[in-house]
């Protein structure tokens, strides 16, 4: 039987592997989770945290609010238990944003990338064959020539 990689998804995660996905620190996440009710992950006997979507995606906005809007804790909180709603759609619209501003450099990296289109010189430029004279009816730098039909 070969190793095939499951299409199962995981629903739980580790703070490890929750401060990687979002790049911060464990110590951060955990201290976030004593200040905010909104982050209660689950934990087991042995007080390990187990993250769901749920909580990742709280996280996530805990640190945009903390980390890139430069809320302080209690500004973060206040935000959250004010309108949540509005806070959680206007992170999605900055995300989003964001996304589309990363889509678009790529997009003018490629086009102003050297290596895309070789640039030919005047010196390069084909010269044309004396089978690549004009053709009838057509006279020097493409003019129209008049031809008599006998």
């Amino acid at each position: 039987m070969p190793n095939k990689k499951s299409n199962i998804e995981k629903v739980y995660y580790s703070i490890g592997e929750v401060a990687e996905m979002i790049d911060v620190t464990p110590s951060s996440i955990r201290y976030w989770e004593s200040n905010f009710k909104e982050l209660a992950p689950r934990t087991n006997a042995k007080g390990t945290r187990y993250f769901t979507k749920e909580d990742i995606e709280t996280v996530k906005l805990i640190n945009y609010l903390v980390k890139e809007r430069g809320l302080t804790i209690k500004g973060a909180q206040q935000k959250l238990s004010d309108n949540k709603a509005e806070t959680v759609n206007n992170w999605e619209i900055v995300r989003r944003l964001q996304e589309i501003k990363e889509e678009l450099t790529g997009i003018l990296n490629e086009m102003e990338s050297p290596s895309r289109s070789p640039q030919i010189s005047p010196s390069q430029s084909p010269q044309k064959s004396p089978s690549q004279s004009p053709q009838r009816g057509e006279g020097k730098k493409g003019e129209e020539t008049e031809v008599k039909k006998d």
